[in-house]
């Protein structure tokens, strides 16, 4: 299952408006901005499902709706996508819905198929091992000049985001016992 084969390309007659994405250290207005949040909720459910991930890639910069090295990207070209695949022996299904409120509203996948393993015995663990995280200097900060402002008045637009390493991890717990630990990526 490939999510941009899906939803791509990213256009009006898609039904995509502008909205917020990242591009070149920045983010910006641009058809198709969002979907990295679909394209992440997908990822963390497949993680729960324990399907096969063969792609996925990470943002340029941090995210705030989900824990660093969690996080999964896709644009519009489809170099960076997310693809995973049915390592069972049976069908799976995927049900995605959403609910509308204010002031936030929510993306929800369920992932169901046959289940083979004792899940009342078996627990799944997610987490990260920040290796490196360097905010930067005020040196290092970008300041853009706007004559609209008062002389020394400065507005804060973009955030200059840390440098970060992230391995991101699984266990599986068997009855309470430690039966895998393994490194997704870093």
């Amino acid at each position: 299952f490939s999510v941009h084969s899906v939803l791509a390309p990213f256009n009006e007659a898609n039904g995509y408006v502008p909205a917020v994405q990242y591009k070149d250290g920045r983010y910006d207005d641009s058809l198709g901005g969002g979907v990295c949040s679909l394209s992440t909720t997908l990822y963390n459910a497949v993680l729960h499902a324990e399907l096969q991930v063969e792609k996925r890639w990470n943002h340029s910069m941090i995210v705030s709706y989900t824990d660093w090295g969690f996080d999964s990207t896709i644009n519009d070209w489809g170099d960076r996508d997310l693809v995973f695949t049915n390592n069972y022996d049976t069908p799976v299904y995927i049900e995605a819905y959403t609910i509308y409120g204010k002031p936030d509203s929510w993306l929800y996948f369920n992932i169901y198929g046959k289940e083979t393993r004792d899940m009342a015995n078996r627990k799944l663990k997610f987490y990260n091992n920040i290796l490196e995280c360097v905010y930067p200097t005020d040196e290092e900060r970008t300041y853009v000049i706007d004559e609209s402002l008062a002389p020394g008045e400065q507005v804060w637009d973009q955030g200059d985001y840390p440098y970060a390493v992230v391995e991101a991890y699984k266990e599986v717990w068997v009855g309470g016992v430690l039966e895998s630990k393994e490194l997704l990526h870093t």
